[in-house]
């Protein structure tokens, strides 16, 4: 241990065990810890005092501590006091699996807070008083300062207002990094506020130390212990893809005069995506680029090695292993060009609205309208915060979302009608990135935003599904600005909740499929649209052998059209969203349940006849019901009940345009985006199970 790192005499008396200094801490204490993304986080104090906690336990004391820090930390601090049962509040961003699972189980209160705001909710009295800091630093100056550590996040604040003070010192950190940050102690409450006089991000406008009040130090801690040091996965096809798409619009915005040569400062989330972005960009054409930015992370020092980036300021480091020993073997050279400084400053929206900054975030879904979710699944549970996203989404140049387009093989889209949750709203966010494309939704109404991010964002597998959702809440939504079925809009949420996907026709998740009801998809089929948002109706008879007779006349392709005939556009291949319409005739509708067209060839009406008899018999087993007033769906075993909507894609021949009702039952002729034409022969491709 490195005891040289406390130079002030009179701190360098108040060295104490880590065990005395956590003794210090009492029941019922609000804790400001340092840390930001696992960099100079304390790394002796929680564990030490997560213990004592769980001995108060077990001897039937109460003992809880509410937690602020800068944002997630690590598994000593967040990890430890979760598991422990010692933590009553969090703020404002947490990233712990343990301390995650508690907060969604309600047994840790959670506030996700905008990390701009902390620093100043704090000093207006809002989250009430403060009674312990506990700040990691890297060393003590001759005179008491503090060299801050690997992060700055809110320890400024932390300090000030803090009634009592632990300090660890934590020799394992560079002695190299006194002189790499700039704390800024210009700020001030309304009325009393000045303009922060930053103009470019490597503009140094405070002083290289933290102050503390000798006083109010109660305690203070050696350590030799590492920051959590997460290795990034080498990007993937997907992330190599969003990076290309994102690059490539960059350059294309550089060629029509959007931005300048060196683009603008770029901020970047953490993670694999966003390292992937970065090193694409290594790999391009552009140099003299700057970062504005909260985290310096590997791809970023990469760039500053090289040159391509020439300063970088942030709030903390978020480096793997490989990283931190270049950045250790380089540290001279990286004191030049970048700056930590506190997060209030780093994420500060009135200075990333006027560098104007390219914010580049992840998300966990988007909608059809560009309304973004980072925080939840599923609508409730939190998986980790909005952290400094919404600070740059907001202000930012451009503000990008990248995901890739399905989680969880697939089962999930991270596009979906409506968000289950709003983090960032459809006016701050400009561009949607997935593997398969880019949405530029500037400047575009709600309707066109809808069409591109289908198009350009969705996987191919959900695209079908967002379509046909689209156009039927155009045709039938309370208003037609931003259409929506409020019945459906969050369907697939539940769908997925209650099967384990999203796409309809799945089973449950470790189930197997049923016979007639669901198979694996086949070569060249094609996923249907949902009819309705809601499961399956089902209500087994144990008729079993008329359930394979029906489906081995579906087997044989058997025509049903009910109701309807096909309209079909013959410039291109039938699409899912060409609904098919017709006028009923009654020559033939002896039976109350089935309508038939008069185009429709005499065997094909017979069987209308006959079928709906036998579904009667079968019963409502997978959601079988009478074909009246139905048009069978291609590809699945699930046949729609009475009343729901259908649709068909598979047609013999074409004749003449066919007039079709709209919605209010007056008469249309195709001749707008879809024209129709009657099938002769209007087959529908049903495959049982097999």
């Amino acid at each position: 241990m490195d005891t040289g790192r406390i130079r002030n005499a009179a701190l360098a008396r108040k060295v104490v065990p880590a065990d005395a200094a956590a003794a210090l801490i009492r029941p019922g204490d609000t804790l400001g810890m340092s840390g930001f993304t696992g960099a100079g986080h304390p790394k002796a104090v929680p564990e030490l005092l997560a213990q004592r906690i769980t001995a108060a336990h077990a001897a039937g004391e109460e003992f809880r501590v509410d937690l602020w820090t800068g944002a997630s930390t690590a598994p000593e601090l967040d990890g430890a006091l979760a598991a422990a049962d010692a933590i009553g509040l969090r703020l404002p961003y947490q990233s712990d699996p343990v301390a995650r699972q508690k907060i969604n189980a309600g047994e840790i209160d959670y506030v996700d807070v905008h990390l701009s705001h902390v620093a100043q909710l704090a000093w207006e009295g809002f989250l009430g008083p403060l009674d312990v800091a506990v700040v990691e630093v890297s060393g003590i100056t001759e005179d008491g300062h503090l060299v801050p550590s690997s992060s700055v996040g809110n320890n400024k604040t932390w300090l000030d207002l803090a009634d009592r003070v632990v300090l660890e010192v934590d020799s394992w950190q560079p002695a190299g990094l006194d002189g790499m940050h700039d704390v800024y102690y210009g700020t001030a409450l309304p009325p009393n506020r000045r303009p922060v006089q930053l103009t470019r991000p490597g503009d140094r406008i405070g002083v290289p130390h933290l102050r503390v009040d000798p006083d109010k130090v109660v305690a203070v801690v050696e350590t030799h212990a590492p920051d959590r040091n997460t290795p990034f996965s080498e990007p993937d096809d997907v992330a190599r893809s969003i990076a290309g798409h994102l690059i490539e619009y960059l350059e294309h915005q550089v060629a029509r005069g959007r931005l300048p040569a060196e683009l603008l400062p770029l901020q970047s989330g953490v993670g694999n995506v966003a390292n992937a972005v970065l090193s694409g960009l290594q790999e391009s054409r552009f140099e003299q680029l700057t970062a504005y930015t909260e985290v310096v992370q590997d791809g970023m020092l990469d760039l500053l090695r090289s040159g391509t980036l020439v300063s970088a300021s942030a709030t903390a480091f978020s480096l793997s292993p490989a990283a931190i020993t270049e950045f250790e073997a380089q540290i001279d050279e990286f004191r030049d060009r970048i700056l930590l400084r506190p997060q209030e400053i780093s994420n500060h929206p009135e200075i990333v609205r006027r560098l104007g900054v390219l914010a580049m975030n992840g998300m966990i879904e988007a909608d059809l309208y560009g309304n973004v979710n980072s925080t939840h699944l599923m609508g409730s549970r939190i998986q980790n915060g909005i952290g400094g996203s919404g600070d740059f989404a907001r202000n930012a140049y451009v503000s990008f979302f990248l995901t890739p387009s399905t989680a969880k093989g697939g089962a999930i889209s991270s596009i979906v009608p409506m968000v289950s949750h709003v983090d960032h709203t459809e006016h701050d966010v400009s561009v949607v990135v997935t593997e398969h494309g880019l949405a530029d939704l500037r400047g575009l109404p709600p309707r066109k935003r809808a069409q591109l991010v289908i198009d350009e964002c969705a996987h191919p597998d959900y695209r079908p599904l967002l379509t046909d959702y689209y156009e039927r809440a155009e045709r039938s939504a309370y208003g037609r600005h931003t259409p929506h079925l409020l019945t459906e809009a969050l369907s697939w949420h539940t769908r997925y909740l209650e099967t384990g996907s999203m796409l309809p026709g799945r089973p449950p998740s470790g189930t197997a499929p049923r016979p007639g009801c669901w198979r694996p998809p086949r070569p060249g089929d094609r996923h249907q649209p949902d009819l309705g948002g809601g499961s399956a109706r089902s209500a087994p008879l144990g008729v079993q052998a008329l359930q394979q007779l029906v489906g081995g006349l579906l087997d044989l392709r058997v025509v049903v059209l009910a109701g309807a005939l096909l309209g079909v556009d013959q410039r291109r291949p039938v699409d899912l969203r060409e609904v098919a319409v017709g006028e009923p005739v009654a020559a033939l509708g002896a039976l109350a349940l089935v309508r038939v067209d008069g185009q429709v060839p005499l065997r094909v009406a017979l069987l209308a006849l006959v079928l709906p008899l036998l579904v009667l018999l079968v019963g409502r087993r997978c959601g079988v019901g009478p074909l009246g007033l139905v048009v069978v769906l291609p590809g699945v075993d699930q046949l729609p009940g009475v009343g729901d909507p259908g649709l068909v894609h598979v047609v013999v021949r074409h004749a003449a345009p066919l007039p079709r009702p709209d919605r209010s039952g007056n008469t249309l002729r195709d001749g707008g985006a879809h024209p129709g034409c009657v099938a002769e022969i209007g087959l529908v491709v049903v495959s049982s199970a097999g």
